[in-house]
């Protein structure tokens, strides 16, 4: 799923939940501008943005990356092989990580779990609040 595909995901899920962009921003916690660039496909979000539009829209993160949505409500197991994995757009993250999807395709989960993996910076840490599975 590449950025594009994520940010009209975005705008299409926020239009039919008739929010206005600053409605969204606001509960999201984020800028209007910030979301607009977004949804203009100008800003990658990062895991941690894109999961609180997902809350706010009241979406798993997987929505915004998966290929076929009404397949995805009929999914009651999810099966994804290596070479199925959805990378998790994170262009421009400050911490350097690649995130893999392992689930993308399993609705209504309480955990999302990703395979991690460094690519720029192997230093860097960071803290987030939520479940991890490791």
């Amino acid at each position: 799923m590449d950025e594009k595909s994520i940010a009209k995901r975005i705008k299409a899920l926020r239009l039919e939940r008739q929010m206005s962009l600053d409605e969204l921003a606001k509960l999201a916690g984020l800028t209007k501008g910030y979301l607009s660039k977004i949804e203009r496909s100008h800003k990658a979000p990062p895991l941690s943005t894109l999961n609180k539009i997902a809350m706010t829209l009241n979406v798993d993160v997987t929505y915004f990356l998966k290929e076929n949505t009404e397949e995805m409500r009929n999914t009651h197991l999810a099966i994804v092989r290596k070479g199925e994995r959805r990378k998790v757009v994170t262009k421009g993250s400050l911490y350097g990580y690649e995130y893999e999807a392992l689930a993308y395709n399993k609705p209504g989960k309480n955990m999302e779990p990703f395979i991690i993996s460094p690519s720029l910076n192997k230093e860097a840490t960071f803290q987030h609040d939520g479940e991890e599975l490791m």
